[in-house]
């Protein structure tokens, strides 16, 4: 799906493509973000899994971490959305 989805945006688009590593908890907390060009998707068709990694627990409107032994749900959603526009993604606003 990345693959197919870089390609097209390139080549149909013109657009520069950025990939986001670990889901939403690489863009969150860790500032994982690089970019995706055809060197990096040519091989990838026969391996399974994702180049990009993923993440099945990062969700930016109740994230979980621990404080003071307790574990905390916070709306990372405007934290979401800031680093985001940071890296260039329009929102259209």
């Amino acid at each position: 799906m990345i693959r197919a989805v870089v390609k097209s945006a390139i080549l149909q688009y013109g657009w520069k493509v950025m990939g986001i590593e670990d889901g939403f908890e690489g863009l969150l907390i860790h500032g994982k973000v690089r970019p995706l060009l055809f060197d990096h998707i040519k091989d990838i068709l026969d391996k399974g899994g994702t180049i990009l990694g993923s993440s099945n627990r990062a969700n930016p409107f109740e994230y979980k971490f621990k404080a003071n032994g307790k574990v905390i749900k916070v709306n990372m959603e405007f934290d979401m959305v800031q680093a985001a526009k940071a890296i260039g993604v329009s929102f259209g606003d």
